[in-house]
């Protein structure tokens, strides 16, 4: 074992989530002497067993991800999803390799649009700051805070029942990193946040965001309904209209989530 060396492959020290990393263990013996061409010497390379542990280093904790037996002069492979650092050690009958315990940083994988998404709440009051916050990440779910991507987000006024077309804001960003980002709404109602890199949406957008006012008491002058179960109807078939309540400033209140069914 004292002699006993270990080849590794590219990347195998340092490098993304998910790429394999592969070594090959190189049996020797007290004089330096290696594998000959010889099939006898080759038969005694087969024979013989190393002991592996693959381990996530955790802070302090470790945690054991693999554990196998690996033939002498064949090749082994692993491939850690988990961005963090990790160890692998070799050992032949209990006894360590000369370069084990050998040391792995994995690091965060390219950006993946299904595992990028805004977290945050998805209403709030308006005139108030509200923050979100843009969470990127690789294929598997390792946060991606190295600031190289670039995020373009910007907010849509949705359709106001009592408004004929959507109203265009202005764009909020671009955001770089997890960094979070601050949307102020001054006018009640229901918004799309749309959030992209580059061309491409990300796991999703758009996002429903409601601003409401709970300022105040309704006012029924200034509440409305909409909805075509007001004016017409099939028998038998169910019919729906909205009550929009509005404050004395004609702002939308806090929506309501419950429903009367009224038989007629």
């Amino acid at each position: 074992p004292d002699a006993t060396t270990v080849t590794l492959g590219s990347n195998f020290e340092q490098g993304f989530a998910g790429t394999d990393r592969s070594m090959t263990i190189v049996a020797k013996d007290s004089y330096g002497n290696g594998v000959s061409s010889s099939s006898s010497s080759r038969r005694l390379l087969s024979s013989l067993s190393f002991d592996s542990t693959f381990t996530y280093l955790d802070g302090d904790t470790m945690v054991v991800l693999d554990r196998r037996v690996i033939t002498g002069g064949s090749a082994a492979t692993y491939s850690p999803t988990r961005a963090g650092k990790y160890r692998l050690d070799l050992s032949y009958k209990n006894r360590p390799l000369k370069r084990s315990p050998i040391s792995m940083v994995v690091s965060v994988g390219f950006l993946d649009f299904n595992q990028t998404t805004i977290v945050g709440t998805r209403g709030g009051a308006i005139r108030r700051p509200t923050t979100l916050e843009i969470r990127a990440a690789d294929s598997y779910g390792n946060f991606r805070s190295q600031g190289f991507d670039r995020f373009t987000v910007q907010v849509v006024r949705g359709i106001d029942l009592t408004s004929p077309l959507p109203i265009m804001s202005t764009v909020v960003g671009p955001v770089t990193r997890m960094y979070p980002f601050t949307v102020q709404f001054n006018m009640s109602g229901w918004y799309e946040i749309h959030c992209k890199r580059g061309e491409n949406h990300i796991r999703g957008s758009p996002f429903n965001f409601t601003a409401v006012s709970n300022l105040g008491d309704m006012v029924p002058n200034k509440t409305v309904l909409a909805g075509d179960g007001l004016f017409r109807a099939i028998a038998g078939v169910e019919q729906s209209f909205t009550i929009l309540t509005r404050n004395a400033e004609g702002l939308l209140m806090i929506e309501g989530d419950s429903a009367t069914k009224i038989p007629f």
